[in-house]
């Protein structure tokens, strides 16, 4: 996938800014609080996933505004398209002209992959964040899933409050039976899903941590179901759900939750056997959310055979010269959007674009004219 044109009018502290990327490296640079990462988050949005700073759509309009617009023109699967992402009262959005139902149509017709700082807590935070980031990876990969996903946590919502509701009515067993059945089937398949995803995703990413680290540890993933599995197959994750649910039940009737399941599930990140969480240094972390990354690019790649454009938010500030030159290596053949505050480690490169971004306001630099 190509981005050509890019327009954001009103979004963050932007006020009006077009920009013409070229098809491989594209460096925003500046100090900080100018607006790098607010030009990533603007080309995000497109891939109709949530924003990666988790904000709502009108904390994004630019202050003393009431509403934002933003445009871009790219080429994916073999087209030339359009997308209008409009947030004024109400969210809009337009693929190609045509108003869109429902913002996942753009995921379909946009594979992007983004890292930022805000994504270390892929190992420093709970599983609901490992969970997200499964979750919104194969979401790209099979837009159906995320129906699956909606589904499954209706249920999962009903099932609680009939736990609240049971020591008051215990006649309502045969509904919560009725769920739990619901539950096991759609979440063998959200599991499924999941554990195929992360076997993928743990060969890729075991390579590139490899290169990363130039072989310091060993890398690796592994989904830690919270319950018993037996087999892996829809069928047997099937029952083994349906017998957590019901050796689980006296104690979700106390505790009013459903604690056992595919939205209880997590990921492990382990660097030689051990977990990157407890024992990881800053910089070990760092390179483990990369491989995740730069992983998930690769799967997303071979899945829907286009390869996705790549937003790096202040990925190099961390890092040494070793691993610089790994990370601009393995981005060769993408397009790429990288933000720094230097740019002078990006400048070997030799190839691309730059645009120094200051005040909310961009303007193109010649690469070639540098050093």
């Amino acid at each position: 996938m190509i981005i050509s044109d890019l327009k954001i009018k009103k979004f963050r502290n932007i006020a009006d800014m077009k920009i013409k990327p070229c098809e491989s490296v594209n460096i925003i640079y500046g100090k900080n609080a100018q607006g790098k990462t607010n030009l990533l988050e603007s080309i995000w949005l497109f891939s109709g996933q949530r924003p990666f700073r988790n904000c709502k759509d009108a904390e994004m309009i630019k202050f003393d505004e009431s509403f934002f617009i933003n445009e871009i023109s790219f080429s994916s699967f073999g087209r030339e398209q359009t997308a209008k992402y409009v947030v004024d009262k109400k969210k809009t959005v337009f693929l190609n002209e045509i108003r869109l139902d429902s913002i996942k149509e753009l995921t379909e017709n946009f594979p992007a992959v983004v890292f930022s700082p805000s994504h270390m807590s892929l190992i420093k935070d709970g599983p609901a964040e490992r969970r997200r980031f499964l979750d919104s990876s194969l979401i790209q990969i099979k837009p159906g899933f995320s129906n699956i996903l909606s589904k499954y946590n209706r249920n999962v919502q009903q099932r609680n409050l009939i736990l609240k509701d049971y020591k008051a009515h215990p006649d309502v067993l045969g509904m919560l039976e009725i769920f739990e059945d619901n539950i096991a089937k759609i979440g063998a398949k959200i599991v499924f899903q999941r554990l195929v995803y992360t076997d993928y995703l743990a060969k890729s990413a075991r390579e590139i941590y490899k290169g990363i680290s130039s072989g310091a540890e060993g890398f690796n993933i592994m989904y830690n179901p919270s319950f018993e599995v037996e087999d892996i197959d829809e069928k047997s994750l099937e029952k083994s759900i349906r017998i957590a649910l019901i050796k689980n039940r006296k104690e979700d009737i106390l505790n009013c939750v459903t604690s056992v399941g595919p939205h209880r599930d997590d990921i492990e990140i382990l660097l030689d056997g051990v977990s990157a969480r407890r024992f990881g240094s800053q910089g070990q972390q760092r390179s483990c959310v990369l491989a995740l990354k730069l992983g998930e690019t690769a799967v997303l790649e071979k899945q829907t055979g286009e390869k996705p454009v790549i937003l790096l938010d202040d990925v190099m500030s961390e890092l040494d010269e070793k691993r610089q030159d790994y990370i601009l290596h393995h981005l060769d053949n993408y397009q790429v959007f990288i933000t720094c505050c230097d740019p002078t480690p990006l400048l070997k490169l030799k190839k691309g674009k730059a645009f120094f971004i200051e005040n909310g306001t961009s303007e193109e630099k010649d690469v070639s004219s540098f050093g």
